[in-house]
């Protein structure tokens, strides 16, 4: 798509690219800084093997576990598990564990949870400042003069969950002109 034009652009990606990205076209030079200091979390998700259970989702509130949450992905469809006796989950822990650590971990939890591989993902839960609601706001107010919009999670670095970026798009759309 390089050296095409467009009326309008919706970015839905990481705004800590956006500068890079319209360097030579937007003058938001003033909002490099801020950008880098956003704060954000990852997460660790963990595919395993767990003893058979009626759940779709496990909080386990406890220091003793890094977990924040199991995905009881295995009983979203009676064809995801051929052995009736075993099911399969995601278990999600903040931010980058090794496999050790994850392994460790894991013998701790109940359910019978068996490692069968993990990938981390740098950028899955934006951090909130102080500062962060105003400058992004500003930001838009920004670019929108260009005609450069922003939406979604990382764009707008709000805790979206996706029907609250579904209707985030739709409003965008509708007050697009």
């Amino acid at each position: 798509m390089e050296n095409q034009e467009f009326d309008k652009v919706i970015f839905c990606g990481n705004i800590k690219d956006f500068p890079a990205i319209f360097q030579n076209s937007l003058a938001i030079e003033a909002y490099h800084k801020p950008i880098a200091e956003l704060e954000y979390h990852g997460t660790t998700s963990v595919l395993c093997k767990m003893t058979k259970n009626p759940f779709s989702w496990i909080y386990l509130p406890d220091n003793k576990y890094f977990s924040h949450r199991i995905i009881c992905t295995g009983n979203f469809a009676v064809s995801n598990n051929k052995d009736k006796n075993i099911s399969t989950c995601v278990v999600e822990f903040t931010d980058y564990l090794s496999k050790e650590e994850i392994q460790e971990n894991l013998a701790k939890m109940p359910f019978g949870i068996n490692y069968i591989a993990h990938n981390f993902a740098e950028y899955t839960y934006p951090i909130q400042s102080k500062a962060t609601k105003d400058m992004i706001i500003n930001l838009k107010l920004t670019v929108e003069n260009d005609n450069v919009y922003l939406c979604g999670r990382f764009a707008e670095w709000e805790y979206y969950n996706m029907d609250a970026a579904i209707k985030a798009a739709m409003v965008l759309l509708d007050n697009i002109d």
